[in-house]
């Protein structure tokens, strides 16, 4: 099969069209919202094979805020997303799991921008990008991204509080586990 070009918004004008959107989406709150398979098939390889497997009419994707749903799903319409740290986790965690290769790059070019862009003498902008750092390292296997953070704040001067920080974290991480594997009762796992 030889590849079909399309330019990068195809199909925006027909998102939510009730009769090309022959797919629904199961978004929080109980809201509903129309998509064509076709598009994201062109995508995604995981949609694609789930539909033409399957025949799937229905994605839950509940699990996730209904702004990041939204947000992701124009950007496969689309071809192109303005991201920010509100939704970034969201729609990093579904350009990786459906396999969208350009927004699996585009997620790793921002938070590289974050990275470098970190303020280290704020707080909250570091322990955001640590916390963001940890989580992808934990879900999507980036064993590399927590380096690159520490290398960022060990050469701002501030790495006492990383280095502080992560110590600790690593020791409730261990906690944790011996509470789990010890079957401590009254222990409930969220």
């Amino acid at each position: 099969m030889a590849d079909i070009l399309l330019p990068a918004n195809f199909g925006l004008d027909i998102l939510q069209c009730r009769v090309h959107g022959n797919v629904t989406l199961l978004l929080a709150d109980d809201v509903t919202m129309a998509a064509s398979s076709v598009i994201l098939s062109l995508n995604s390889p995981v949609l694609r094979n789930l539909f033409a497997e399957t025949g799937a009419t229905t994605l839950d994707f509940r699990a996730c805020s209904g702004a990041a749903v939204q947000c992701f799903v124009r950007a496969l319409y689309y071809g192109s997303i303005g991201l920010d740290t509100v939704l970034f986790r969201e729609i990093n965690k579904m350009a990786h799991h459906y396999e969208v290769g350009w927004l699996v790059k585009r997620c790793h070019g921002y938070f590289n921008t974050l990275i470098a862009d970190m303020d280290t003498q704020d707080y909250d902008n570091v322990f955001y990008v640590v916390e963001e750092a940890r989580f992808q390292s934990d879900t999507m296997g980036d064993s590399l991204v927590v380096e690159r953070v520490v290398k960022r704040i060990k050469s701002s001067g501030a790495a006492g509080f990383v280095e502080k920080y992560l110590v600790d974290y690593t020791e409730l991480e261990r906690v944790v586990k011996r509470i789990k594997s010890s079957g401590a009762a009254g222990f409930v796992e969220k």
